[in-house]
Formats: C-alpha cells, structure tokens, sequence
C-alpha cells in the first residue's frame, strides 16, 4: 500500500498494493500535470512499507535510472580513454631524423621469449620474432634448400664453422714437395718417372767449380727426350763455387716433364756438378 501525500492542499490517495493506476486520474477528477497552457503539478508518493514502485512493464525505476547513470558514466569513460588512445598515436609519429629522447612515446616492435617451448606458424600466418631474456632476438642463416642454420660465435668473438670432410686435409697448396740431391759428371736421370704424372719442378740449384762452364738442358725423359729447361754454369775460376738458383711457390712451376716421363740432366762438360731439384707430382693436366 502507499498514499499519494498529507500535507497541505494535497489530496492523500490510497492504492492497493500491486495494481496498476492511472495517475492522470486520482479520486476520480482529471488531474494537470503539466499539458497544455497548465501549470507544472506534482506528484508525491510515500510508500508505507518497504515496496517497489514500477511503471510500464514493471521497471524497477530507481534500478533503470542507476543503470542508465552507469551506461552514460561508461561511455564517457570510453570516449575519453579513445581521445587518450589517440593522443598516444599521434605522441608515437616521429619524422625523418627527429630528436628521440628516452622518455618519447614510440610504438614498441613486439618479440617473444620462450627457450620452453617455442611455437611455429602457419602458411600464410602472420608471427613474431623470438628473442632472449637480454631482448636479443634469435638469428638464422636460411640456405638455398629452405634449411635454416644456427651461427656460433664463441667467448673471443670468432665465428665458428665445421666441415664434414673425411680423410687426409690438404693445407695450403695441397701439393707434398720432393726434393733430390746429388752430383753429376755425365748425362743423368735426377728424378723417375711416376705413372700418369707430371714431374713439376719448383726449384733447383746448380754449383761447380769449373771455370770453363757448362750447359745443363733439362729433358723429359732422357737425353732423347724434350728439352723443358736450359742452365748455363761457370766459376770464376777453379777454386771458387759458383751456381744457378730459382723457386717458385708451389702450386706455381718452373717447368714438368711429359706425363708419366723422367727428368733427365744432360750436361755437355766433365766438370763436377752438384745439384738439388724440388718437384711435386701432379695429373696429366
């Protein structure tokens, strides 16, 4: 139950409890509120007892209203976090060699840490780079084949690389030098022959005494044989030494035999030659 009011030139007016009532009408007489030309009349209801009172379909008023309040207070909370939202965008534009400080606002480029367990992608998905506890992001080298591959650097900054290769390693020119050493008076084969290689000569040395002098014509393959070399020999005189000398660094030669042909000495004098010959074997080529 409630009454519409007791004071003074208000008309109180009892309603039961649970219905529904016109309020347009009370006891009866058309009551203004308010249409027209009439004045602003006003409607007080004291309810008895602890009630709800409703209107319509059975809205709670004081419920809708604080709802409402709490809709309108959300929106404008909205709307101000979009003007902070955008304020942040634009605070977040630089130009091209603008002055950055450590308190400027800058969109942060995103990365993931996970050593655990880390994730994969689809085709056609988009991802994110990984990187470490440091905020150091994860680098690989992808080959040809779509392999990916890690690089290790170790504790003194060098770069590490491996290879699978097996068997004896040949540093440098990958050549094994031979060297001969002797002494001549006649015609003479220094070095044999090797089946199907070729005698390349890197270096040699020729000394005498002899004063008289003495053509040494180096042959493939005895005195009948090509001539690839030609030294001319002669001392001072009969005491002192003197000789020839010349190198180059393998894999360079000075000259080779035939493949699979000796080196021959072919001297045109009696004198006492002493000689050392260095060489490597090679292919045909």
């Amino acid at each position: 139950m409630c009454n519409a009011g007791s004071a003074i030139g208000i008309t109180p007016v009892t309603f039961s409890g649970n219905t529904s009532t016109n309020i347009s009408q009370i006891g009866g007489n058309t009551v203004d509120l308010g249409s027209g030309t009439g004045g602003l009349a006003t409607l007080r209801i004291i309810p008895d007892t602890a009630s709800e009172i409703t209107c319509n379909a059975g809205t709670d008023l004081n419920t809708s209203m604080l709802a409402l309040d709490t809709s309108v207070d959300g929106v404008e909370n909205s709307l101000s976090n979009i003007d902070s939202e955008i304020g942040s965008l634009l605070d977040a534009q630089y130009s091209h060699d603008a002055t950055f400080t450590i308190t400027s606002r800058l969109f942060a480029i995103g990365a993931q840490y996970d050593d655990t367990s880390p994730d994969s992608i689809d085709e056609n998905d988009i991802g994110i780079p990984r990187q470490s506890v440091n905020r150091n992001l994860y680098t690989t080298i992808r080959d040809a084949a779509g392999n990916e591959r890690g690089a290790n650097v170790n504790s003194s900054n060098q770069l590490e690389t491996s290879s699978n290769q097996s068997g004896t390693w040949n540093v440098g020119h990958g050549k094994t030098i031979k060297t001969v050493s002797g002494s001549l008076t006649v015609d003479t084969d220094v070095i044999a022959a090797v089946a199907s290689k070729r005698i390349k000569v890197i270096a040699y040395s020729f000394i005498t005494t002899n004063n008289t002098g003495a053509t040494l014509l180096l042959k493939s393959n005895g005195t009948a044989g090509t001539e690839q070399w030609r030294v001319f020999v002669k001392g001072p005189d009969a005491n002192t030494p003197f000789g020839a000398n010349l190198a180059v660094p393998a894999p360079s030669f000075l000259f080779a035999t035939v493949a699979g042909e000796k080196l021959t000495v072919d001297t045109d004098s009696a004198a006492t030659i002493h000689y050392s010959v260095s060489y490597f074997d090679d292919d045909a080529s």
